[in-house]
């Protein structure tokens, strides 16, 4: 039986579900504007939408709810064991999220350029719907829904090994770590030697795995460094 979801990859599921419902509301919006207005005019009126805004009104507002709950499950998850000051997570958290909201930016632009594209190429209304909604299907397509979800998902667990990485710099130089996460037919093979790596410093983990404590083994990757506890040899 495969294992469950993580809580905060359910939402990194939920909040990609509703940048995708919010894409095809404002496509269908700048659609029905299309019938009113000529060309010229209808150029300038898709130029003054602020994506991030438009897919807000569209419904993404739940997705945001959906990505900060992320963050907060995701914090629940993360070690915690050397002093960091409240202000500095708070910062952290807030330019994680910021990254994640410049992606929906990003995909909503890449709508409206779709959209654009379609008018000129003289497809209708429908054939410009349908493209839209193939290229969310696409993995891969900056508008893909799976895209989005990775690249969430990703991005909060990026970030809890970030907070475990300042923590960790605050610890003895000769502090061991040991690679833990959740081991099945989706851990690649750099994250399986990792974990049969044994105990090493910030030093080692730097220098045998670069870029491993802050990337794991790169994109979706469930997994972090860890300091060695008592309880954790047991």
């Amino acid at each position: 039986m495969p294992n469950p979801l993580p809580s905060a990859e359910i939402q990194a599921i939920a909040f990609a579900q509703a940048q995708a419902d919010a894409i095809m509301t404002m496509t269908n919006d700048m659609l029905s504007l299309n019938d009113t207005l000529n060309m010229d005019e209808m150029f300038y009126a898709m130029s003054q939408i602020d994506p991030v805004s438009a897919m807000a009104s569209a419904g993404m507002d739940v997705g945001m709810n959906n990505l900060t709950d992320g963050y907060r499950m995701i914090l629940a998850e993360t070690p915690f064991f050397a002093g960091l000051d409240e202000t500095t997570l708070s910062a952290m958290s807030t330019i994680s999220q910021t990254n994640v909201m410049q992606y929906v930016s990003s995909a909503g632009g890449h709508a409206i350029g779709e959209v654009m594209s379609g008018i000129i190429g003289g497809k209708s209304s429908t054939q410009i719907r349908n493209s839209i909604m193939n290229m969310m299907g696409t993995t891969g397509n900056p508008i893909s829904r799976k895209q989005a979800e990775v690249f969430t998902h990703t991005a909060q667990r990026t970030f809890s090994r970030q907070v475990i990485r300042v923590q960790s710099e605050q610890m003895s130089p000769d502090t061991k770590h040991v690679y833990v996460g959740v081991i099945d037919d989706r851990t690649r093979d750099v994250c399986l030697a990792m974990a049969g790596s044994g105990e090493l410093t910030l030093q080692q983990i730097d220098e045998r795995y670069a870029g491993s404590f802050i990337d794991g083994g790169g994109f979706n990757c469930r997994h972090n460094w860890q300091p060695v506890t008592s309880s954790s040899r047991k």
